[in-house]
């Protein structure tokens, strides 16, 4: 992997619950890290779903190796979240 490919730095988040001070169940993303990643849109399409107009686009985003990473976690680009 060619480090000038690693040019956006994106925010590595994870899902988790904890209690308020009242008991209640919280559920919040935390942040993990910050990686430097590679993002490359693979493809896109448009399509009509309940009488409006949809689109959907396709990432590949490489990061380096992590040994604690997990599939139930979120990646954010400032504004964008990628699942």
């Amino acid at each position: 992997m060619s480090i000038g490919r690693l040019r956006h730095p994106l925010t590595l988040e994870r899902y988790e619950s904890s209690q308020d001070s009242f008991g209640e169940l919280v559920r919040t993303w935390v942040t993990v890290g910050r990686e430097w990643a590679s993002l490359e849109g693979v493809s896109g399409r448009e399509f009509l779903s309940a009488q409006a107009d949809q689109a959907e686009t396709t990432w590949k985003i490489t990061i380096r190796y992590r040994s604690d990473i997990d599939t139930t976690w979120r990646v954010r680009d400032g504004d964008r979240i990628f699942d």
